[in-house]
């Protein structure tokens, strides 16, 4: 009988090798997360790809060049190039459970602790979070109720020459013809006056004889303040219960008072419209223009998401003074372009167009010897009769008021053209209001270009056929012929400007307040301080400038500062 032969562990066959333990992801890994590098890389480097070698690109997808959105694919970047290799690493490794499992509780750990103690309160132009202590009350909520003041022996409504009693200036587009300003500030700087903090919101200061006007936000109540000029003492206040805050816009009223004939003229973030007398404060008429054009509150914002901003127009019309605004409606099929109300009674007048607010303002257009009204809408930009509200004329204008929102005003260039400009990468536009012999408003364009004017939140301002702005936050100057840019220069951020004379007021996203000469060949500087001081809030609120005294606010402190002009420095030297 034959023995079984016992199996020698030198003659066993295996059919797989050991493999080596994983420890590290492997090559294919590495190439997923690269992409999402490049990604980052792309997000950090939009604008300036979309003003160069990707133009053509932008052209298609402007959105994708816009410096917010840059950030937020950078963002989206960073975190999956590093978290898939940790997500590998924690699946798929050969360490033991414990090292596999560290560093993600780690990554979701800290984040949490932070959370816990933090909270993103507010962006700026960039998307760039806003941090504060999560427990902690707002600067407006510490602020309390505003005192009522009361007016005195010293104020004064007069109007003088030096009067800036709207939104944007006198004549609305951000010029004022003097006074002629010193144009070296290390040789006279400008001098502070007062500071005083104020309550939150992006509306600018108004000004009429001594006093000044503004909108602000303090805890649960909405205001319309009276300050005086001469010390920033409060003299009067309206107070609304309305708080309109959100973490893209932050929170307060976002529009400019308007002052005409001893009277106030404001409207809240949400809707609530008031004319007020401008000595004492009480109300003389007033809208709620929510409830008037049959919205409520939700409905509003699921179009208008970040408040209503439009500053009132007023239009001295054949038979009487209008205040003119847009309407609004529960729905973007069932909206109203525009509102006109009888300036002394309230009484509404008309109602004109169909198309969705944006977040600009209606101001006036001249063609020949026809005045209109002109109004960004949500994605279009409309021509109406200022006595009627009819819609004379209409274009495209690209936008969507809950996202790629329309912030600038339409410039009257003459002659029939019109400057529109936006951010989010859609650039600058001119085109041409032309009204043939059969009484048919026709639109020509002109030019457009997508690399120019990107004014976000800001608007600009025209001198001698050159147009002065910021270009996501590139300060820069451009012909209003052919949109030929001349110069930029870096390190504004999406901040506002005035033109004065010839010379620009800007005041940076970072507070700073800089000189710069209108000079359409070169950049030149004359100076710059740090106007304004903030924890939280981006400088985005516009600036008025009353004879030689500026007034500046963010949503925190406002102040007053005097500027030297030629006269004075002539006679210091």
């Amino acid at each position: 009988m034959t023995e079984p032969v016992e199996s020698s562990p030198t003659h066993e066959t295996s059919t797989s090798q050991d493999r080596p333990p994983r420890l590290f992801p492997p090559l294919r890994t590495w190439l997923f997360s690269g992409i999402f590098v490049l990604l980052a890389l792309f997000g950090q480097s939009a604008i300036e790809l979309g003003d160069g070698p990707l133009a053509s690109v932008r052209d298609m997808a402007p959105l994708l060049f816009d410096g917010a959105v840059g950030n937020v694919m950078t963002l989206i970047g960073v975190f999956f190039a590093f978290f898939i290799p940790l997500i590998w690493f924690t699946l798929f490794s050969d360490w033991n459970l414990s090292v596999r499992l560290l560093p993600m509780a780690c990554v979701l750990l800290a984040p949490a602790i932070f959370f816990s103690v933090f909270r993103i309160v507010h962006v700026d132009g960039e998307m760039k979070p806003i941090f504060a202590y999560r427990f902690a009350q707002s600067a407006d909520q510490q602020l309390g109720a505003l005192d009522g003041g009361g007016a005195t022996d010293g104020d004064s409504t007069n109007s003088t020459e030096h009067d800036f009693p709207q939104f944007l200036g006198p004549d609305r587009n951000l010029k004022l013809a003097g006074p002629a300003l010193a144009g070296d500030w290390n040789a006279t700087p400008p001098q502070e006056v007062w500071r005083r903090p104020i309550g939150a919101g992006w509306s600018g200061f108004v000004v009429v004889g001594d006093l000044a006007y503004t909108m602000e936000q303090r805890g649960p109540s909405e205001y319309v303040s009276c300050y005086r000029v001469a010390d920033g003492e409060p003299v009067w206040n309206f107070k609304h219960d309305a708080r309109h805050e959100t973490v893209l816009g932050y929170v307060g009223p976002r529009s400019t008072p308007l002052v005409h004939n001893g009277k106030v003229y404001a409207v809240g973030a949400t809707g609530n419209l008031v004319c007020l007398d401008s000595v004492t404060g009480d109300v003389i008429w007033r809208h709620d223009l929510l409830a008037e054009f049959n919205t409520t509150q939700a409905q509003f914002d699921g179009i208008v998401a970040w408040g209503r901003a439009g500053s009132p127009l007023l239009y001295e019309g054949k038979e009487r003074a209008l205040i003119i605004l847009p309407a609004g409606g529960p729905t973007r099929k069932e909206s109203t372009t525009l509102v006109a109300y009888d300036a002394q009674s309230g009484e509404q007048v008309w109602t004109g167009g169909e198309q969705p607010m944006s977040y600009a303002s209606p101001s006036l257009f001249q063609l020949g010897d026809e005045t209109q009204i002109m109004t960004v809408n949500e994605s279009t930009v409309s021509g109406h009769n200022p006595e009627t509200g009819k819609q004379l004329w209409i274009t495209d204008w690209a936008g969507d008021s809950s996202g790629a929102a329309t912030c600038s005003q339409p410039v009257d260039l003459g002659g029939g053209r019109i400057l529109v400009s936006k951010g989010y990468g859609q650039g600058a536009r001119v085109f041409a209001i032309e009204k043939p012999a059969d009484d048919k408003y026709e639109v020509q364009d002109v030019w457009s270009d997508g690399r120019l004017l990107k004014t976000k939140f800001t608007n600009v301002a025209v001198k001698d056929g050159f147009i002065y702005g910021l270009n996501d936050g590139i300060l820069e100057c451009v012909t209003a012929a052919d949109g030929e840019r001349t110069w930029r220069e870096r390190g504004f951020g999406h901040g506002q400007l005035l033109m004065v004379g010839d010379q620009l007021l800007v005041m940076t996203e970072e507070g700073e307040l800089v000189l710069v000469a209108a000079n359409p060949d070169a950049y030149q500087e004359g100076g710059r301080i740090q106007a304004l001081e903030s924890e939280i809030s981006p400088n985005w609120n516009n600036l008025c400038l009353t004879g030689d005294l500026l007034l500046v606010r963010n949503a925190e402190q406002a102040a007053c500062y005097r500027l030297a002009t030629r006269e004075q420095s002539d006679i210091d030297k």
